[in-house]
């Protein structure tokens, strides 16, 4: 009633938000050696997509749940992984989850034959092969060494 009589009714509407989480399981330190690229997963309990970015040395594609998202190692380092989800009307924002690893060098092991003692009558050039278990080349560098030897004489 538009002159305000007891018969008007006042419609209120509750407006409440509820919150959310988000799970984003711990990720493992990793060496250069494992594979580059690998995928990881995270969710918000209220359905809603997940952004994830990425900093550090590491990289991120696929930003928004329900995707896998693709990490790519870029080198050596650390790598910070941050889920978000800003919420909607409904859901209040989620509060972030960090994930930080670690990618360590990965070691190695070079190999090469034993090589025999040679005299100056051998030729002055010779070969040596070796291998580095991960692949990358080998460098050798040779140095010079003399043995001096002393005759022992009895009087």
């Amino acid at each position: 009633d538009p002159k305000g009589t007891p018969n008007s009714f006042l419609n209120v509407k509750r407006i409440s938000s509820e919150t959310q989480t988000i799970t984003f399981a711990t990720i493992p330190d990793r060496t250069m050696a494992d594979p580059r690229t690998f995928t990881v997963a995270s969710s918000a309990s209220s359905g809603l997509p997940v952004n994830l970015n990425a900093s550090g040395a590491c990289t991120i594609s696929g930003f928004t749940a329900p995707v896998d998202f693709t990490v790519t190692v870029t080198g050596a380092g650390r790598c910070t992984l941050t889920a978000t989800q800003a919420g909607n009307g409904t859901y209040l924002a989620a509060t972030p989850v960090e994930r930080t690893f670690t990618i360590s060098a990965a070691s190695q092991t070079i190999t090469f034959a034993t090589i025999p003692d040679r005299t100056m009558a051998d030729p002055r050039t010779f070969t040596v092969a070796s291998s580095a278990s991960s692949g990358l080349p080998v460098n050798l560098n040779a140095s010079r060494s003399e043995e001096h030897t002393s005759e022992l004489q009895s009087h």
